[in-house]
This record gives C-alpha cells, structure tokens and sequence, in this order.
C-alpha cells in the first residue's frame, strides 16, 4: 500500500451520511512547514499635532461609601437607637423576629418567602434608595451587622410612616 499519513473521509452520494469509506492520503497534499507570516507594523509618528495629550477626569466621592448613589439625600425618619418610639413595633420584633422580618418583606412589596434568599441588606438598601435616605450597601450591611434589631426595626417604622409600597 503507499504511504498513509492520514486517512480521509469519502462519502458517496448514493448512500447515507453514516455509511463512509476510507480512502488514503497521500503525502504530497500535505505541507511540509506551517506558513508563516510577516507583519510589518509602522509606528505613528507622535510629532504630528493632531496627537494630544489625554486628559484624565477623577470623580471623588465625598463620602467615600462603596454604593453611595448621589441625590437628595435625607436621614432615616426613625433613629436608628430610637427603636422603642413604636412600642408595638418593638415587641413585636422582639418576640417574633422572623414573622415581623416576613412583615417587612410584604410591606415592601416583596413575597413572604424571599426573607430567606436574600436577606435584610438587599431589602434595607431597597428601602433606602427608593425613600432617598442617606447611606450605602456597606453601610446596610454594618449596620445590620451590629444592631440588627434596632436596623430591622427602623425598616419596619420606616415602611410605616412613608407608606410606600416598593
């Protein structure tokens, strides 16, 4: 038999895509050497004046809060430590905090099951980007963090006294 190298697939017109028949390749198809290629790249000539020099523009956030949003900016209407205010709010949280998590989450337009997927920063940053309150998500999550009755709470007097469902 002649040289095989590699065999290729022949198929004949007259019979199906699955019927195939080997057939050899012979060694003068097939290049010696891959090609090679030569580029010749000119560099522009940076003398011209229609080049200029960029100009760099830095955007400083005066807070300095990783996803502060600028706008009209307005405090809590409860203070953070200013739990008690709603005694009913209070108490209710106190002794039941996954149902008055859940409370919230209805209240801000949420299902009652998405408490246990995303978690009170998501809701709370929700909360305060559409009642423009000050702050940022990592501000949420501090806060939530280390007072997180007292945050969850004020979440709860907020949807109360703006009474916008989200």
């Amino acid at each position: 038999m002649q040289n095989q190298i590699y065999p290729s697939v022949v198929t004949n017109a007259n019979q199906y895509p699955s019927q195939v028949m080997m057939q050899p390749l012979s060694q003068k198809n097939i290049p010696s050497a891959p090609p090679s290629f030569s580029a010749n790249i000119s560099q522009p000539n940076l003398n011209n004046s229609y080049y200029t020099t960029p100009h760099i523009v830095i955007n400083n956030n005066t807070n300095g809060l990783l996803g502060s949003i600028d706008h009209e900016n307005r405090e809590w209407s409860n203070e953070l430590c200013n739990c008690f205010s709603d005694v009913g709010e209070c108490c209710f949280a106190f002794f039941c905090p996954i149902c008055y998590q859940i409370k919230i989450f209805i209240d801000a337009g949420e299902t009652c099951c998405s408490w246990c997927f995303g978690g009170l920063v998501p809701l709370r940053t929700k909360i305060r980007t559409r009642n423009k309150i000050k702050g940022s998500i990592c501000s949420d999550y501090c806060t939530l963090m280390w007072c997180g009755f007292c945050a969850t709470v004020q979440m709860g007097i907020e949807l109360k006294n703006t009474k916008i469902t989200i």
